[in-house]
């Protein structure tokens, strides 16, 4: 009976916990979402009230556009649904994800790589860099120094969603991912750190970085 009894407290416990992490989040959500509400509609009476005397009248270079920007990774989900309505917000997108477009996806407007890019999520994140991977060693076995350069290129371009993928080399021994992890991080870690410090940072610090597509739970969060 007692034994019965401590099971039904630790059950009970573990969903306790599971609930207040839940709504901890969903509070956390709904706080970034006000968040990028007042923020929008700030950006938004100002470009009005100066756009006669702008000379970029998409208001991108306003200060309190880069507020928006300035509001990061947790403010994606709420970005991506004002995108339908207002394109002009593709900068602050690709400003944080740090996601470049490739050549064969400049046939759509910018808004709509990025409205795709999100659809498909971090699977096609992952077969992206898998792919690129698949010629990077390839390149690297001929030993082709030029071709690589190019191809690293390429990892950068996919952005922050990419950074699991690359850790992981990293850990594997491909130090050829530490300045691009640099770069994508704002030299959060450097290159001057060694792997080890490099698994320990992502470890602490991953759920910061993770970009919060609708499968996010494809990654292990």
């Amino acid at each position: 009976m007692k034994l019965l009894t401590r099971i039904a407290c630790i059950l009970l416990f573990t969903a306790i916990c599971f609930c207040s992490s839940s709504f901890g989040d969903a509070a956390a959500s709904s706080a970034v979402k006000l968040l990028f509400e007042k923020k929008y509609s700030i950006w938004k009476k100002d470009l009005e009230s100066s756009r006669e005397f702008l000379g970029d009248d998409s208001g991108t270079m306003m200060g309190t556009y880069d507020d928006i920007t300035a509001l990061g990774i947790p403010a994606i989900p709420f970005i991506m649904e004002k995108l339908h309505e207002d394109p002009s917000l593709y900068l602050a997108l690709r400003k944080i994800t740090k996601k470049m477009w490739y050549w064969d996806e400049c046939k759509m407007p910018a808004d709509r790589i990025l409205i795709n890019w999100w659809s498909k999520g971090q699977d096609a994140v992952e077969k992206k860099f898998c792919a690129l991977y698949e010629n990077f060693k390839e390149i690297k076995s001929a030993k082709k120094s030029a071709e690589e350069v190019k191809l690293l290129k390429r990892f950068e371009d996919l952005g922050i969603a990419a950074l699991p993928y690359m850790f992981e080399k990293i850990s594997q021994g491909e130090l050829e991912f530490m300045p691009i992890v640099s770069r994508l991080t704002n030299g959060a870690i450097t290159e001057k750190n060694s792997v080890n410090e490099f698994i320990v940072w992502w470890k602490k610090n991953k759920n910061d970085w993770l970009i919060p597509f609708p499968d996010q739970n494809l990654y292990d969060r």
